[in-house]
């Protein structure tokens, strides 16, 4: 008799934890180049700067004399190239994919920053807050440049040397 008590307890306990449990329903999205867009982060980290324009369709050239480098494509509307650096003790990321949109990933006051946009020639670094950044087009390749903590005169640098 104890044994059914038993078992019976324990069934009704495994029916009240399954009915606890809910299914979310997995979203639906394609895979985009390779990468998983199902995956709560979209970010793949790469091992270099080939393997990160070879995903984005991009040519974000290696700054000599960086170190921490890491590499990163970014899944979403639009594939993104990202490259990540310290130059000098400044730390700086550099982005690019093929779209107008902004993708500095510079927010200030709810919104998104959009100074900048221009072409190569015509483009000035531009302050914030928390930083400098520039956004210019190559072609159809709008490429990104963000600083939180370089000088004027060293984001200035970086910024001539990856806008050839």
């Amino acid at each position: 008799m104890k044994k059914l008590l038993a078992v019976m307890l324990s069934l009704v306990m495994l029916a009240a934890l399954g009915g606890c449990a809910k299914k979310l329903p997995k979203p639906e999205k394609p895979d985009i180049q390779g990468v998983n867009a199902e995956l709560m982060n979209p970010i793949t980290e790469l091992t270099n700067i080939d393997e990160v324009n070879a995903a984005a369709d991009a040519a974000i050239p290696r700054v000599p004399g960086a170190q921490d480098e890491g590499f990163c494509i970014i899944a979403g509307e639009t594939m993104l190239g990202q490259y990540k650096f310290t130059l000098n003790g400044a730390e700086y990321t550099v982005r690019a994919g093929k779209t107008d949109k902004d993708i500095t990933g510079v927010y200030t006051d709810g919104g998104t920053l959009t100074d900048g946009v221009g072409a190569v020639e015509s483009v000035e670094p531009t302050a914030f807050s928390e930083g400098i950044w520039a956004r210019w087009f190559n072609g159809e390749t709008q490429y990104t440049l963000v600083s939180s903590n370089a000088s004027p005169e060293a984001f200035a640098e970086v910024y001539e040397n990856l806008a050839k």
